[in-house]
């Protein structure tokens, strides 16, 4: 059976990051990971600690926020009573995720195993300058699902 990534990119209309982390409703949901078909492993593993078999990552076990949006909570309890639907929730602000793209190896964009993966990046990239908001304003909040 596939490991799936699943989650949503959510933005805040909040001028300071800080405010925006305590803030209950701060945020908004924009992007739904479900519709690019992420797996686990490689480019999630290093960064996220999403895999079959995770050592962990560089934002593993955050956590999902407690001023996440209703429709993030929403579906992440969606796999609630079902044991292990929903595997390690974490959280990165984008600004944290485009400093790890740029020292992740191998690159995200070089490898065809993490075609999907590079497509979401770009895609998120377009969104947040269409929305006009900087990637600290940003973030990404992904679990994995069987």
């Amino acid at each position: 059976m596939p490991y799936d990534v699943d989650g949503w990119i959510e933005v805040t209309y909040l001028d300071s990051q800080k405010e925006a982390i305590t803030e209950e409703h701060a945020w908004l949901t924009v992007i739904s990971l479900s519709a690019f078909s992420l797996s686990g492993g490689g480019f999630s593993e290093r960064l996220f600690g999403l895999a079959k078999h995770s050592a962990g990552g560089l934002f593993a076990r955050r956590g999902v926020p407690v001023n996440a949006t209703p429709l993030t909570i929403s579906d992440f309890n969606e796999g609630d009573g079902i044991e292990g639907a929903r595997l390690d929730p974490t959280h990165a602000y984008w600004n944290e995720v485009e400093e790890a793209i740029l020292t992740s190896t191998p690159s995200v964009f070089d490898d065809p195993d993490e075609r999907e993966w590079a497509t979401f990046i770009l895609a998120v990239r377009g969104v947040i300058n269409l929305l006009g908001k900087s990637p600290d304003k940003c973030r990404l909040i992904i679990w994995g699902n069987w």
